[in-house]
């Protein structure tokens, strides 16, 4: 079930621009916001998150009860 979406793009030297030559933005998928949110690149901690986490570490806080707590406070860690 490959998604099909795809840009073909290229770029004009002369105007110093790209090009966009070719788009399918229809996707073979579900495309919502709660889903976008599940994927990896959008549950990156920010980093007032990775500095409370470190410091959880240090006081001796485990790996699971600290995901939980992000899980609870803001849902990026799932």
């Amino acid at each position: 079930m490959g998604c099909p979406v795809h840009i073909k793009a290229s770029v004009d030297r002369s105007k110093d621009k790209l090009v966009v030559l070719a788009a399918n933005l229809k996707h073979s998928h579900d495309t919502s916001s709660v889903m976008a949110s599940t994927y990896p690149e959008n549950r990156r901690l920010d980093d007032n998150e990775r500095t409370m986490c470190a410091s959880l570490l240090d006081l001796g806080m485990t790996v699971r009860s600290i995901r939980t707590l992000l899980k609870d406070a803001s849902g990026n860690c799932e």
